[in-house]
């Protein structure tokens, strides 16, 4: 993990996504649910309030409540980042799209994409490989929150996997910009320097450069991993010419 990759430092990093590449003007709030009767028990568009609820989300006073973040774009849609594991909940990562009608939204109804995860709440500080996956299914969610279509199947959200995927690979590509990932990946503050002492050192270029590299090795080696059980499975479970030729004179 990277002290710089906290979980609200990614949430501002999703923020400039929107408002610098993409031209949103959106807010982001923090929701704050009775988990036992769903009840919203406080809301607020204010930073601090979200900082203070990460800071708080392990204190056993507040193991019954339940903490979303809730993006709303101008003039477009919703994105519902419901990010923490619980018990009894589907706890992987999947976008969906939430409509009044099955697939169809109803006239003046705007578009909802709903992220879902089952991250602990003690991990506040994020691998590379999770920041890449929430940006990865972030960039679904924008492409869903984004389309202005009575059916969600028009959005892309549900075509084909190579048009599907292309928003969401588009949005990780912005990982692998030095000069956006900086302006969110703050290194804490040390605690005691005083307020005028601290600066935001953002990570340092050299540790991004070998983080990317790792990325890359890493990533080759599970498409390696890939190859062979994919060999494997056409080996296993494919028929030959010969055995095809047995089976019809059967």
């Amino acid at each position: 993990m990277l002290t710089c990759f906290s979980l609200e430092n990614v949430l501002h990093g999703l923020y400039l996504l929107m408002k610098e590449k993409f031209g949103c003007e959106c807010k982001i709030k923090t929701v704050i649910l009775d988990a036992k009767t769903g009840e919203v028990l406080d809301e607020r568009f204010d930073s601090s309030f979200t900082k203070f609820c990460l800071d708080h989300i392990n204190n056993p006073e507040y193991k019954d409540q339940v903490v979303y973040f809730v993006i709303d774009i101008e003039n477009n849609g919703t994105i519902i980042m419901d990010l923490f594991g619980r018990p009894s909940k589907f706890n992987k990562y999947q976008v969906s799209t939430l409509t009044e009608v099955g697939s169809t939204r109803l006239d003046g109804q705007k578009p909802v994409a709903y992220i879902v995860d089952g991250m602990e709440k003690d991990a506040l500080l994020l691998g590379f490989a999770q920041v890449k996956t929430i940006f990865h299914e972030f960039g679904h969610a924008l492409n869903i929150a984004l389309s202005n279509t009575k059916y969600q199947y028009h959005s892309c959200a549900r075509a084909s996997m190579d048009i599907a995927e292309i928003p969401s690979h588009f949005a990780e590509l912005y990982l692998k910009d030095y000069s956006f990932v900086s302006k969110f990946a703050i290194q804490p503050e040390p605690a005691e320097l005083s307020a005028d002492a601290q600066a935001k050192k953002p990570m340092d270029r050299d540790i991004f450069r070998k983080m990317l590299f790792c990325d890359e090795v890493f990533r080759f080696m599970a498409f390696e991993e890939t190859l062979m059980f994919t060999s494997l499975d056409i080996d296993l479970n494919s028929f030959s010419k010969s055995s095809l030729q047995n089976e019809g004179k059967e």
